[in-house]
């Protein structure tokens, strides 16, 4: 060995940047990292916690990589990876660099970006009864400004009822503006000729749907 050593520190990462706005799909957020100084052999990732949280941990699933630095990536979920972001909710979010050698070690950014994912705007629904007996032709029209990223559907119920949960089996996928056959209220009962009914339309995204008022 040498008769002398050398003492040295070890390069740290250097902290990236994040700003964070509304997603261009209801229920997302569109989150930008960005690493002034650059650093070699690292992953740029984005994440988002609940409002006012702190930078998750290296080992959290929702870590988004960003495809190129200064350019947004959609967030869907939060740091766990697995809970959705829910439309007009808070969110905080954060960048960070990830050692490609040891993807435990990451640096944060020093400062963390407050955005609203976008809400669902509602759909208006018409009904008149339908072209075949104990039918009837329900109209969905997607909203303005429209939702990005959603599917229409319509559905009945009893007359009154409330707009069905987002699970039940009756809803039926539409065309905005054409009329569509229903022949099942939302639990999935045949309909009777002569009954009056409530109908409703709503906007999907995944599991979360936002009814006609």
């Amino acid at each position: 060995c040498s008769s002398l050593s050398s003492d040295v520190t070890a390069n740290p990462l250097n902290a990236p940047t994040v700003s964070a706005a509304p997603g261009s799909i209801a229920n997302q957020v569109a989150v930008t990292g960005d690493v002034p100084t650059p650093n070699a052999g690292t992953t740029l990732k984005v994440a988002c916690v609940a409002q006012s949280g702190a930078c998750p941990a290296a080992s959290a699933p929702g870590w988004v990589a960003v495809t190129t630095a200064g350019t947004a990536e959609q967030v869907a979920t939060l740091s766990d990876g697995s809970t959705p972001l829910v439309g007009g909710t808070t969110y905080t979010c954060w960048a960070a660099e990830f050692a490609d050698a040891d993807a435990t070690y990451r640096e944060c950014s020093s400062l963390s970006s407050d955005v609203t994912a976008n809400p669902l705007n509602p759909p208006t629904v018409s009904a008149a009864p339908g072209s075949v007996a104990n039918e009837v032709a329900v109209t969905g029209t997607v909203p303005f400004p429209p939702n990005a990223g959603t599917t229409l559907k319509v559905a009945c119920v009893v007359k009154d009822g409330g707009c069905p949960v987002a699970s039940a089996p009756g809803w039926v996928a539409v065309t905005s503006g054409t009329a569509a056959q229903v022949a099942k209220l939302s639990d999935d009962t045949n309909l009777v000729g002569g009954t009056t009914y409530t109908c409703y339309s709503a906007e999907f995204v995944g599991n979360d749907r936002v009814c006609s008022t």
